[in-house]
């Protein structure tokens, strides 16, 4: 088998609106999340792949102890039966 190689890519936004005051700040909390993802498959042998990924996520909120921003980088090896 030829080794052959993929790419995947995704993306979303989710909003948060929470019920509760926050007593630290006395006021609820509003976040907003964005995902972007991106990530090759890369089949090298028959039923076994490689799949490096990366995953960038930014919060932001109206209070500021719960903004952040992450990158989250992954090598999975895979079989498959």
């Amino acid at each position: 088998m030829s080794e052959s190689v993929g790419a995947f890519f995704l993306g979303g936004v989710q909003r948060g609106k929470y019920s509760d005051v926050n007593v630290l700040f006395d006021s609820k909390r509003v976040d907003s999340l964005l995902r972007r993802n991106r990530r090759n498959d890369m089949v090298f042998r028959r039923n076994w792949s490689l799949r490096p990924q990366v995953v960038y996520y930014k919060n932001k909120s109206n209070l500021p102890l719960f903004e952040y921003d992450r990158t989250d980088v992954s090598v999975n090896l895979r079989r498959d039966f």
